[in-house]
């Protein structure tokens, strides 16, 4: 770290011009005000991203993530693209508005279950653009059953108007859905999806509700824009249990944002400071912070890939209450041991490196309440890490994950290479499915391939 009067370069790393796509040198620079990306592009100028307004915090966090995270980790997180067509033209998407073809084929299913028969992954994400444009998505969905996988759905939700619909998912296996939902404001809707969906948005959760099927929100958080809804969807969400995740994914500046007002620009750390900001909710950014170090330390140990961008917490449903999770951890007696083992992993002391996570976990659990969740946290710990299905169907735990995509004003390829979503598409021919890169990597080079063909 470089310290220049009240100004500390965290580090050094590689990203690009959002104008030009230029590969650029960024420096990840902490101040007093907060914790920036900044860069320098010869033809464009300067740009900084605000990455946090916390510096102690963020700077903490950056070194203990690179220390476990400073080479490429294995891929547990697959996610099928069975279509890049779709029934919505949202102002945010991430293939440009109007939509650009990035020129992918629609796997058959008899190259899904080739592919699926073949790999080891147990957990599987249907995403790309809308897979519910796909008549035979259930057939889909019985193949990775048939194959013992997890099976989650990430969707706008609309053809789940059509309740049979659902139920013919439902009844094919599938374990969750993630819907999109910005939260219930007209306005809010109309800017990010380009028309008022709200209405349709509270019919589809009621049948979701009424049969039971696990869903987790992603909502996308604009500056001046839907901050409100943080507090609206996390309410809405603790009020019904069979919501148990909310994704809030701060705003992107490509496909149809890539010229969005860079007012709009809110990275996940400063979400986490809404949600801080709540009274009600008694969360502490302190404790968000450990948490999410306790996180990396177990995915590191795994040897799972982790974002810096994907920070995590959660909180606990009891009777018609809730409280957040570190009123039943020791969170601040484990952080030392978790400092510690981040420099012997660093250190590639393994062996120390698993007593100091042990002694964190034991430290963890030295809770006079830990008893009352003991069971669901081992239960749906064991399964997050494990990837199977269980812990996507708890209704006591409410996992609010605070992240982004990557875009060429925020792209950090110190973070890029452990991306947690790899993406598998049919780029060759529709009878062949494959792995195609990470998913941050994939929208970087579409934003290339736009600004070169403007430039052409």
């Amino acid at each position: 770290m470089i310290t220049v009067g009240a100004t500390s370069v965290l580090r050094t790393t590689e990203s690009v011009c959002p104008a030009c796509s230029a590969p650029l040198t960024a420096h990840i620079v902490s101040k007093e005000d907060g914790v920036f990306l900044e860069k320098d592009c010869p033809k464009h100028g300067n740009f900084r991203v605000r990455l946090s307004g916390t510096p102690n915090l963020y700077a903490d966090l950056d070194r203990f993530y690179c220390a476990l995270m400073s080479d490429a980790q294995p891929c547990f997180d697959y996610e099928i693209w069975p279509t890049l067509r779709c029934n919505m033209d949202c102002a945010i998407c991430f293939f440009g508005c109007p939509r650009e073809s990035p020129r992918l084929f629609e796997p058959t299913l008899a190259a899904i279950e080739q592919f699926v028969n073949r790999d080891k992954h147990p957990f599987y994400c249907l995403s790309g653009a809308e897979a519910t444009v796909r008549e035979d998505l259930p057939d889909i969905i019985r193949i990775l059953k048939k194959y013992r996988k997890a099976v989650t759905l990430n969707t706008n939700g609309l053809r789940f108007q059509d309740e049979s619909y659902l139920l013919k998912l439902k009844n094919a296996g599938l374990d969750r859905v993630i819907l999109q939902c910005d939260g219930f404001d007209s306005r809010v809707s109309v800017i990010m999806r380009g028309g008022d969906v709200t209405t349709e948005r509270q019919s589809i959760l009621s049948l979701l509700e009424k049969h039971q099927m696990p869903t987790a929100l992603s909502s996308t958080i604009a500056k001046n824009v839907n901050e409100h809804t943080v507090q609206e969807l996390i309410d809405y969400a603790l009020a019904h249990p069979f919501i148990n995740g909310i994704a809030f994914l701060s705003i992107a500046f490509d496909g149809g944002a890539r010229d969005w007002n860079p007012d709009r620009y809110m990275m996940p750390d400063e979400v986490i400071d809404v949600v801080c900001a709540i009274p009600a909710y008694h969360v502490k950014k302190e404790n968000v912070h450990i948490f999410q170090k306790l996180h990396f330390a177990v995915k590191a140990f795994f040897r799972q890939r982790a974002c810096l961008y994907n920070q995590l917490y959660v909180l606990v449903r009891h009777g018609a209450a809730f409280e957040p999770i570190d009123a039943f951890l020791n969170l601040s007696k484990a952080e030392p041991w978790l400092d510690r083992y981040s420099r012997a992993y660093a250190s590639k002391k393994r062996g120390a490196a698993a007593v100091h996570l042990a002694l964190a976990l034991l430290c963890l659990f030295c809770h006079p309440r830990i008893f009352v969740l003991l069971k669901e946290i081992l239960a749906s710990g064991l399964s997050y890490f494990a990837r199977t299905s269980r812990y996507l169907k708890t209704s006591r735990l409410l996992a609010l994950s605070f992240t982004t995509s990557c875009d060429p004003y925020k792209l950090d390829q110190t973070i890029l290479q452990n991306c947690q979503n790899e993406i598998m598409a049919a780029d060759q021919t529709q009878h062949s499915l494959r792995p195609i890169g990470r998913e941050g990597a994939y929208f970087i080079n579409l934003e290339k391939r736009h600004d070169a063909k403007n430039s052409g």
